[in-house]
């Protein structure tokens, strides 16, 4: 229940990456700024395995879109529309690689791409709804 802007602004704010995406580990970006540009990498693990992913394409208010950096190359766009005013609806796309080496590999796969976009999505909604404390 926020405005497009200010969800986009906020998702696409480099301090918030950890907020809503509680795997990202480390944070490269050649910018001073916050905003998410594309070239910067982020480091995501979980104690077992660590991915190194590289945002890829920026569309400010539309959608951004990172691609894991391995052979494994998973793709994530995360696509914004106001539905009203005070409304935004984000969709998380995945495009996983048909090379079932690759799966193993994409940390998405471990708990299965649709639940992960589900536990993302649900993150970025309380983080958004409680003012952004984290």
């Amino acid at each position: 229940n926020k405005p497009l802007g200010e969800v986009y602004s906020w998702l696409c704010n480099i301090n918030n990456l950890p907020i809503w995406n509680s795997e990202v580990r480390e944070i490269k970006s050649t910018q001073a700024d916050a905003v998410l540009p594309e070239g910067a990498t982020f480091k995501t693990g979980d104690g077992l395995a660590e991915y190194e992913f590289i945002v890829t394409k920026v569309q400010p208010g539309s959608f951004f879109e990172f691609e894991q950096s391995s052979k494994a190359k998973v793709k994530v766009t995360f696509k914004f529309a106001a539905t009203a005013v005070n409304e935004t609806y984000i969709e998380i796309v995945e495009s996983l690689p048909s090379n079932p080496i690759g799966l193993i590999n994409s940390f998405f796969s471990k708990l299965g791409s649709k639940k992960k976009s589900e536990q993302t999505l649900i993150r970025i909604k309380e983080n958004l709804e409680t003012d952004y404390v984290n």
